[in-house]
C-alpha cells in the first residue's frame, strides 16, 4: 500500500485559490475569433463607414445653419415693399478720361450715359404710397414713425441716393454757380453736402460690392492699372422705376436744376 503525499494546509490552500482564480478569469479573456468572423467584421465596418461620416457631415452643417441663424437673428428683409426684382448681367465700361477738357454734362460719343436726360428720367419719381402690410414688414423703429398716419408714404433709397449723387455732381461742376435744392443759406448747402457725403459713404460700406475690377499690368508704370472693364450682376433699374411709377404720390419730387 502506497501513501500518499503529505501535503502542507498552507500550500494545499495557495493551489486551491489559483485554480479558483484562474478558472474565473479565463471566462473574461476574449475569445479569439476566426478568420471568417474577422473578414464579416471587416465588412461590416466598411459598409458603415461611408454613413457614419454623411451622417457627421450632416450634423455638422445643422449644427453651423443654427448656428449662423442665431448670429443673423436681428437681420430683416429689406425688400419690404417687394418691388419686382429681375437680376440681368452688365457691363461696366468708366474708364478714366485723361484728356483735358471743361467738365459738363456732355460725354463722349457712343457712350450710353445722356447726361441730363438719363439724370431727369432717374430722379422723377417722389413719394410713393405705403400699405398697413408693407409697414408691417419694416423694422418697428421705422414703423412707428407711421402710427396713426392716415396716408403713409416713403421714397425708395435708390432714388434718394440717386438724389445725392446729382446734388454733389452739380455743386462739383458748378462750384459756386451751384445753388442748394431748398434755397437755403450757405450754411444749409454745407450741411447739405456733408449729409449725402455720410450718407453715400455709409450706403456703399452697407452693401459692400465684393465684384473683381480687373487689373491689367502696364509696362509704362512698371505695374498693375485698372481696365475698369467690369462685368455685374444688377437689379433692372427700369422695372423697379416703373414700379414706383405706378404708386408714386401727388408729391412730386424737388425739380432738378442744373445752372
Amino acid at each position: 500500500m502506497v501513501a500518499e503525499p503529505h501535503t502542507h494546509p498552507e500550500t494545499q490552500f495557495f493551489d486551491e485559490s489559483y485554480s479558483r482564480y484562474y478558472d474565473e478569469t479565463s471566462n473574461l479573456l476574449p475569445a479569439q475569433e476566426s478568420p471568417a468572423t474577422k473578414d464579416r467584421n471587416i465588412t461590416r465596418l466598411r459598409k458603415a463607414l461611408p454613413w457614419l461620416i454623411h451622417t457627421t457631415l450632416f450634423c455638422s452643417y445643422v449644427l453651423l445653419a443654427v448656428r449662423a441663424k442665431a448670429k443673423s437673428a436681428q437681420c430683416f428683409d429689406d425688400n419690404v415693399l417687394q418691388p419686382p426684382i429681375q437680376w440681368e448681367q452688365s457691363h461696366f465700361a468708366s474708364a478714366i478720361e485723361t484728356t483735358p477738357r471743361v467738365l459738363n454734362d456732355t460725354v463722349d460719343a457712343g457712350s450710353s450715359f445722356h447726361a441730363f436726360e438719363d439724370w431727369s428720367h432717374s430722379l422723377d419719381i417722389g413719394e410713393i404710397s405705403l400699405s398697413k402690410e408693407d409697414i408691417s414688414r419694416m423694422p418697428v423703429s421705422m414703423a412707428a414713425h407711421y402710427a396713426n398716419k392716415e396716408e403713409p408714404s416713403g421714397e425708395l433709397e435708390v432714388f434718394h441716393q440717386l438724389h445725392c449723387l446729382s446734388y454733389l455732381r452739380s455743386r462739383i461742376q458748378n462750384g459756386d454757380k451751384a445753388q442748394a435744392s431748398d434755397g437755403g443759406s450757405k450754411h444749409m448747402e454745407f450741411a447739405h453736402d456733408a449729409h449725402c457725403f455720410e450718407y453715400l459713404w455709409q450706403t456703399i460700406k452697407c452693401h459692400a460690392d465684393v465684384s473683381v475690377l480687373s487689373l491689367d499690368y502696364s509696362e509704362g508704370s512698371q505695374g498693375f492699372n485698372a481696365t475698369f472693364d467690369v462685368v455685374k450682376q444688377c437689379r433692372n433699374f427700369d422695372a423697379i422705376h416703373g414700379w414706383a411709377k405706378g404708386r408714386q404720390t401727388k408729391n412730386k419730387p424737388s425739380e432738378l436744376k442744373w445752372d
